[in-house]
């Protein structure tokens, strides 16, 4: 599977951050934290990665130093779920 970035006006991906990320000003609540700004963090506060979404509004993961997504799902809280995952199986 190939991975196509989708090019979204500011105002767009302003609409998408607001609707799906949280803010990362506020304490963390969650073992994986998707940011506003596409990062995503651990409740520790660790940058792992970003995220983004398709042009089905499929969110992916891109761990820090790759260029492509490692895996992607239909569901925000899958998502997250695969990349807590992911960290057990990795050791981070």
């Amino acid at each position: 599977m190939s991975f196509v970035p989708v090019e979204l006006t500011s105002e767009e991906v302003a609409e998408l951050v607001d609707h799906y990320g949280v803010s990362l000003s506020e304490p963390l609540r969650f073992n994986i934290n998707l940011g506003k700004d596409g990062l995503v963090v651990t409740r520790d506060g660790e940058v792992i990665g970003t995220w983004v979404m398709d042009e089905n509004e499929h969110p992916s993961f891109i761990p820090d130093g790759a260029s492509e997504p490692l895996f992607f799902d239909v569901f925000l809280g899958s998502l997250c779920q695969r990349i807590e995952d992911w960290l057990k199986e990795t050791g981070g």
